[in-house]
């Protein structure tokens, strides 16, 4: 896009009271053959600013020797309500947002001039005398920095994630069962790896220790993937496995013998 000379102010040429949108706008320029609304904003009756083409798109709205070097902005309105005679309709909210809204331009756009269409075309649009309105809005514009409120190309920074609560290990489990048993700790696994048994034991024994350790494993992996959010099922668990430790320990003692 070449460089922007010109910001020009221009009405849809409705009767006043008329909510008609940027939508609407779209509907009539592609039905007299345009690729689509031609101007880049629109100021609608209650003050909201819509987008209709972007800063960086050539628009549909001054003529072959302007469209180039302008932004287009458009007030819906213009016409009285009865005979649809030019006049100037801005509802206050309107006449709130445009001023704000040609301010931010002529921050990014610095060696712009704000002109109605009238200025350069025989129209009486926007129905109000723009240059003259809007003068004062070079010196603040010089004056304060560009808030960028109506950036089209703003970028929003990703909304940072929430951190994950820690996944709760075996042995805090057991602790708080009061059933924890001194061992080492392996750095691979989240979770105090229960001691060996100091002596060889009976096969039932082994199955049962085998079944211990496949349980604890498991609790492992659910720990993982709950992240923190299951610890009352840990616990159970814990619990569940304390008492499959005290029928590995009643195998273990020797029976009496007759």
């Amino acid at each position: 896009m070449k460089q922007i000379k010109y910001i020009i102010v221009h009405c849809s040429a409705t009767r006043a009271g008329l909510n008609y949108k940027a939508a609407d706008i779209d509907q009539w320029h592609r039905a007299r053959g345009c690729a689509g609304i031609g101007y880049h904003y629109v100021v609608d009756l209650d003050g909201t600013i819509e987008i209709g083409r972007k800063e960086t798109e050539q628009g549909a709205h001054a003529g072959a020797l302007y469209n180039p070097i302008s932004i287009g902005v458009c007030y819906i309105g213009g016409l009285t309500q009865d005979t649809e005679e030019p006049a100037d309709t801005r509802t206050p909210a309107q006449k709130a947002a445009l001023e704000a809204l040609l301010l931010e331009l002529l921050r990014r756009y610095p060696d712009a001039q704000i002109i109605g269409h009238r200025d350069v075309a025989a129209k009486a649009c926007p129905c109000f005398n723009a240059a003259e309105e809007y003068k004062h809005l070079r010196e603040m514009a010089s004056a304060e920095p560009n808030t960028n409120h109506y950036d089209q190309e703003e970028k929003k920074e990703p909304a940072a994630e929430p951190a994950e609560e820690e996944a709760l290990p075996l042995a805090q489990g057991l602790e708080k069962m009061g059933t924890e048993e001194p061992g080492k700790a392996c750095p691979a696994k989240p979770h105090a790896v229960l001691p060996p048994a100091a002596a060889p034991a009976p096969d039932g024994v082994e199955r049962a220790e085998t079944a211990l350790e496949a349980a604890a494993a498991a609790v492992d992996v659910a720990s993982l993937f709950a992240r923190g959010k299951a610890k009352g099922i840990l616990l159970l668990v814990g619990a569940a496995i304390g008492i499959v430790k005290g029928f590995v320990q009643k195998l273990r003692k020797p029976k009496s013998r007759p």
